[in-house]
């Protein structure tokens, strides 16, 4: 007993001297605030850290970008098929038509629709909220037309993800606008494309030249940055959208302009007559379809002339109409129809969009492109 006596002794005085170290030490430096914050550390160093905890280091989450190859089943060759076809992403296989994979492939309708399964597995299609529309729609840029009177008309100029359709007669100005179009969208985005189909061989540098000069440009720098594809048929003109443009993504060239001059004069010399408008209308259909996905997905503006034809049924209404029909009307978001006024002048009006109101102005034809009527 006597031993356990002596050890409870000892630990009882140790305890003592241990407050009497922790008092002194608080009586010494009471009036020393940093000896106060020393003397917490030392004598309570876990409540200290528990003040003060580490900041948590976020780590950015990377996503990697679903590629064809991820497509269960899909190797190599038939990756090469889906990518000739303009199939060139997850994407274009999941929304694609089964009938147009089986066909443009090479595979059953049964493996078409395996294939597209599998795509959609992959392929995160979701309802956006009226705020990403919003934010989507914050990303469009306007590129201008060169006259202000046309500009304030056309709520800025021509829209990208927008389809833009200018009709009317020859001489009406279509193509002039076009190749100012094409000026203004490389001085506007000097990193961009502008790719110009033409169907009816009326590109004409000369005229960028002209248009360049005039707003104290190098013509160089501004033809440089416009690719030219002239097509005999509807066929390779449908191919250029299908499978060319994709390409040009594929090298990192970004697309800011699309001018198709004109969208109908192929199809209007391949299908002739009452008997194949069912099927112009629909190949038409598709084209258009087309142009939509591509302006949607890399934020382009597609700008369309169009041809026109008489309409003797009409007594009472513009003696002209544009070519294509219900098709036409329902698949460009914007229409404009171009007529010759008085003077040497010319005059547009907006007759159909989804978003402005319509108008009509007067603009002139002129060596450094097109301008308001003084």
């Amino acid at each position: 007993m006597a031993k356990k006596d002596d050890k409870v002794e000892v630990v009882e005085t140790k305890k003592n001297e241990l407050v009497a170290d922790e008092q002194d030490l608080v009586v010494e430096s009471l009036n020393d605030q940093n000896s106060i914050k020393k003397i917490k550390k030392k004598l309570h160093p876990k409540v200290e850290a528990e003040v003060k905890p580490k900041k948590a280091v976020k780590v950015k989450e990377i996503v990697k970008e679903v590629q064809l190859c991820d497509i269960p089943g899909v190797g190599p060759g038939t990756i090469d098929k889906l990518m000739g076809c303009g199939l060139v992403d997850v994407a274009s296989v999941a929304v694609a038509n089964v009938k147009y994979l089986s066909d443009t492939i090479g595979i059953s309708a049964s493996a078409a629709r395996k294939l597209q399964s599998e795509a959609n597995k992959l392929f995160n299609l979701d309802f956006m909220t009226v705020f990403e529309v919003e934010e989507k729609d914050s990303k469009k840029k306007c590129i201008s037309l060169g006259a202000s009177a046309f500009n304030d008309m056309m709520g800025g100029g021509i829209e990208t993800q927008t389809i833009t359709e200018f009709a009317g007669q020859y001489g009406a100005g279509k193509t002039q606008i076009a190749h100012v179009l094409a000026t203004q969208c490389v001085m506007q985005n000097p990193n961009d494309y502008v790719v110009w189909i033409d169907t009816e061989t009326t590109f004409k540098p000369s005229r960028i030249d002209d248009i360049a000069k005039a707003n104290d440009m190098d013509p160089q720098k501004i033809k440089e940055k416009i690719l030219v594809l002239r097509v005999n048929n509807s066929d390779i003109q449908m191919f250029a959208v299908l499978r060319k443009l994709p390409e040009l993504i594929a090298k990192n060239m970004k697309v800011r302009l699309i001018i198709i001059d004109s969208i109908t004069a192929q199809f209007r010399a391949e299908f002739a007559g009452r008997g194949t408008l069912a099927d112009r209308q629909q190949k038409l259909n598709g084209h258009i379809r087309d142009l939509k996905n591509f302006a949607d997905k890399y934020n382009t503006a597609i700008f369309v002339t169009n041809q026109v034809m008489s309409d003797p049924a009409n007594m009472f209404g513009p003696p002209n109409k544009p070519i294509g029909g219900n098709i036409m009307g329902h698949g460009a978001h914007v229409r404009v129809f171009l007529r010759s006024g008085k003077a040497g002048t010319r005059v547009a009006k907006l007759y159909d969009s989804s978003h402005l109101p319509d108008g009509e102005c007067q603009y002139e034809i002129v060596e450094g492109g097109i301008q308001d009527v003084k």
